[in-house]
């Protein structure tokens, strides 16, 4: 809800059975800036240490919370995810690596072991976005947001919301993969302004649609969750305007309430959860999946929420929740947690003489929240035992073979052109130069085993499409790696990664114009890549001038049309280390033998 009307959409396609089930899961993360609030404005306790810390915890409540009271523990906390985005483990391929749902899951058992209740979350956006740059598939997509709704019931969250991300995957299979399957009531799912789905001319109310079994709703307005500590913790959630019109785009049969009336179902919500609380004060919370920047007047029409997640625009959240009004101490919180689960937002709920006051802390799931190798702490570890359970179905259902094919670039200029695998390149390029002789020794040679027999926690992920893009050859493109038993020739990263689909050259090896196909990066046909000296040399030096006389323009033009080939799997993402001038010396190669590099 914001400050502009919501218009309806109109019929645009033929009736079909709606279903909901808007969830989402914040795959969370520790570390990051230290931040305090208190709505009383007093100051937290002077520092020490915790008497006890739970056995088996290989982190500690003063290095997480360096800044909240030590003489005390919180009542409870809320832990508070979003905008995970089917982001199942942690980031990336190399260190250092942020989030994970096992990381979350060992977050909040380490705070249940300390004797901290938790009241877990999340605003929405849990299910994977799907676009050009994942290719995933909807049904892998499916699975990766049921996997992950399983694995917050089990860490025991009590609300989540909903966003575009859910609306863009079909509301109909995520209500029928996860909501109508027995035992998954929980976590309560909540969506306060959504009307209902039109179905030809008629708009069917969501207490219509989204029912189980037994025709009772499986969409709520709002959760009320008691705590062990006496408050109450009361969850509402609402879609804003400026995401209603992005879903209007992918789903015109969502039907939400105009801003007026959005208004006044949150009043009636908080009322419904005032009278359900009866004596006790508790906490409101709307979850707000909407811009930051609305967030303030959001408040102002909903003063009785204390706290607000909005909707994060940087990947990395603040250290500290805004205020509403920056000038009152007491004013509600408005709370980002960033993307992809890396970060989570936790409010320390303490007693007072007064009633209670709320700490911040955000948290940034990194390598202390890992579970500990021996077998028994990974059995208790269910985030583990659910993920061990995805890759095993990823494997089952065969998602290899169904990734759909596209033409090379190559193939779009001569449709010719088919991956043949490295062993057909050795057979001149071993001897011919050092290329080949460079590559067997290389770790692309071994990209396949990292997966197959290295990589853990899950395993099976040489079965996972959206692991083995980066392992093999050509997997995204027509002619390229299938699976183990069709395509076992383009297993690794070989030289038709970099240099795209080899056949023409095989079958024509003395044909310039087909070799030249080969190295796109050049310009017009022509430049060399800097020698790894002058690379070395361009790493070292500090001064902007001289490092322009290293490496000059042409060569440097080369060297990013190399860089952006390398980042198709070197990206910031999976390798935040990467830099071509470090990377590039270790795999130099030519057609004639090269100088060992520095």
């Amino acid at each position: 809800m914001d400050t502009k009307e919501s218009a309806q959409p109109t019929p645009s396609r033929p009736a079909r059975w709606p279903a909901f089930l808007l969830v989402a899961v914040g795959l969370a993360c520790i570390g990051g800036g230290v931040a305090i609030y208190s709505l009383s404005g007093a100051d937290p306790a002077p520092y020490a240490k915790p008497k006890v810390e739970p056995k088996g915890l290989s982190w500690s409540y003063e290095e997480v919370f360096p800044n909240w009271p030590k003489d005390r523990k919180p009542e409870f906390v809320l832990v508070i995810s979003g905008q995970t985005y089917g982001y199942l483990q942690k980031c990336g391929c190399s260190d250092p690596q942020k989030g994970g749902l096992e990381r979350r899951f060992n977050f909040i058992a380490g705070l249940n072991k300390m004797g901290i209740e938790a009241v877990p979350i999340d605003l929405g956006d849990v299910a994977p976005e799907i676009n050009s740059e994942n290719r995933l598939q909807t049904e892998q997509a499916l699975l990766k947001y049921v996997t992950a709704m399983r694995i917050m019931k089990e860490m025991g969250y009590k609300a989540v919301g909903a966003g575009k991300a859910e609306f863009a995957l079909d509301m109909v299979k995520i209500y029928a993969e996860y909501a109508l399957q027995p035992g998954n009531r929980e976590p309560g799912i909540i969506m306060s302004n959504l009307e209902g789905i039109l179905s030809g001319a008629e708009v069917i109310g969501k207490d219509k649609v989204f029912v189980d079994e037994k025709s009772a709703p499986v969409m709520r307005d709002w959760v009320l969750t008691p705590t062990k500590a006496g408050p109450s913790v009361g969850v509402v959630s609402i879609v804003g305007s400026p995401v209603i019109d992005d879903i209007k785009k992918i789903d015109k049969s969502m039907i939400f309430a105009a801003t007026k009336v959005t208004q006044k179902l949150m009043e009636d919500a908080v009322g419904a959860i005032g009278k359900e609380r009866k004596k006790d004060k508790g906490i409101d919370v709307l979850l707000y999946n909407g811009p930051v920047k609305l967030a303030p007047a959001v408040s102002k029409l909903l003063p009785q929420f204390r706290i607000i997640v909005a909707m994060s625009e940087e990947a990395e959240p603040p250290a500290a929740p805004m205020l509403v009004d920056p000038a009152k101490p007491d004013s509600p919180w408005v709370i980002r947690v960033g993307h992809k689960g890396q970060s989570l937002g936790v409010v320390g709920v303490f007693k007072t003489e007064k009633g209670f006051e709320l700490m911040y802390q955000k948290v940034t799931l990194t390598p202390e929240f890992e579970t500990p190798d021996d077998m028994e702490a990974l059995a208790k570890n269910l985030a583990l035992v659910e993920l061990e359970k995805y890759s095993k179905t990823v494997k089952d259902r065969d998602f290899l073979s169904k990734n759909p094919k596209m033409a090379h670039p190559l193939q779009v200029t001569n449709p010719l052109a088919a991956y043949t695998g490295s062993a057909s390149c050795l057979g001149c390029h071993k001897d011919h130069g050092d290329s080949g002789k460079v590559w067997q020794a290389s770790k692309h040679a071994q990209a396949y085993a990292a997966l197959d027999t290295i990589a853990k926690r899950p395993s099976l992920r040489n079965f996972d499409p959206e692991c083995i893009r980066c392992h093999t050859v050509g997997y995204d493109y027509k002619t390229g790696y299938v699976n183990a038993a069709l395509t076992p020739q383009l297993q690794n990263v070989g030289c038709e990664n970099c240099h795209g689909p080899g056949s023409q050259h095989v079958a024509m090896p003395n044909n310039k114009e087909k070799a030249l196909e080969l190295s796109p990066w050049k310009i017009n046909g022509k430049g060399n890549l800097p020698t790894a000296e002058q690379m070395k040399q361009y790493m070292e030096e500090r001064d902007p001038a001289a490092r322009q006389k290293i490496i000059g323009e042409a060569e440097m033009k080369v060297m990013l049309n190399v860089d952006r080939v390398c980042q198709t799997c070197h990206n910031t993402e999976n390798d935040p280390h990467f830099k071509i001038e470090v990377y590039w010396p270790k795999i130099v190669h030519s057609l004639k033998p090269a100088a060992k590099a520095p």
